[in-house]
């Protein structure tokens, strides 16, 4: 009941003051998604694991929205800037024959982080997690309130097109 008496209030006050109330958009840059990856750099990275490749993606996740979002992370134990982000490595379908995607980072123990509305956040990956055959993905769940809702989740993807 309250709440109905308070938006009553505010509305008689925006009618009488001739003032709109004020959408606020989902998405910050209208012209991009909501969360994506960005292209950083291409250079040296340590090593995650025994046998990875030094040579790596550096990549920023963007949230795009005006709503924080949280997304698996862990420390890849190196003096590297940035973070370790959990990610697939996907093969694209109709992929047959050739060689194996590597293993993404899914790590068995993990914990998250939140990107606040605006924020970026730096991680680097192997080069070869991305490729003609395969590209990688995040996924990533919004905070809502106080928690984080574990579902729905949605991915952001990076594809060997978006490193032109």
């Amino acid at each position: 009941m309250r709440h109905l008496v308070l938006a009553g209030i505010i509305s008689m006050l925006l009618v009488s003051t001739g003032a709109a109330p004020q959408k606020t958009s989902f998405v910050r840059d209208g012209s991009k998604p909501y969360a994506y990856i960005k292209f950083d750099h291409t250079g040296k990275r340590k090593p995650v694991r025994s046998g990875e490749n030094t040579q790596g993606l550096w990549l920023k996740f963007v949230n795009n929205s005006n709503i924080p979002i949280e997304v698996g992370s862990f420390d890849p134990g190196t003096d590297d800037p940035g973070v370790g982000l959990l990610d697939e490595v996907v093969p694209y379908s109709g992929s047959r024959g050739g060689p194996s995607p590597p293993d993404g980072y899914g790590e068995e123990v993990h914990s998250s982080m939140t990107v606040e509305p605006g924020d970026a956040v730096l991680f680097s990956v192997p080069r070869d997690h991305v490729s003609k055959r395969w590209y990688l993905r995040v996924r990533f769940t919004l905070v809502v309130g106080q928690q984080s809702v574990q579902q729905p989740y949605s991915y952001a993807e990076f594809t060997e097109r978006m490193l032109r």
